[in-house]
């Protein structure tokens, strides 16, 4: 296991409430947890987290309540069909981004996105 380290993201939203912001390109990094500090959003803000290669959206938040959430990858057998089970690796070799469409009418919400280095 490696060392836990935390990237910042600043998600700025404009007057409808949607915004989105990018990370740098990572390599050989699984994300471990998710944190979110709102800044007076309101009830119901939704913001989708997500990353390239491989693709996929590991977390989809609805609240406004500041809290810390764990993404769970689906397992899947040797078709790539999917399992009853879950593991806690979601891989990154590329990007994230978190996207907000309902997340308040010029906001600016952190995101603390907390990675585990694989290499």
């Amino acid at each position: 296991m490696g060392f836990i380290e935390e990237i910042r993201l600043s998600l700025e939203t404009n007057g409808s409430g949607a915004g989105s912001v990018t990370s740098n390109t990572l390599q050989n990094v699984a994300i471990k947890a998710v944190s979110v500090v709102y800044d007076s959003a309101p009830g119901g803000c939704s913001l989708a987290v997500t990353k390239t290669s491989p693709s996929e959206t590991p977390i989809t938040i609805s609240g406004n309540t500041d809290f810390a959430y764990y993404p769970q990858a689906t397992t899947v057998d040797n078709t790539g069909s999917p399992l009853a089970t879950s593991t806690d690796y979601v891989i990154a070799n590329g990007t994230i981004t978190v996207t907000a469409t309902t997340g308040g009418a010029s906001k600016t919400h952190i995101i603390k996105v907390y990675l585990e280095r694989l290499n």
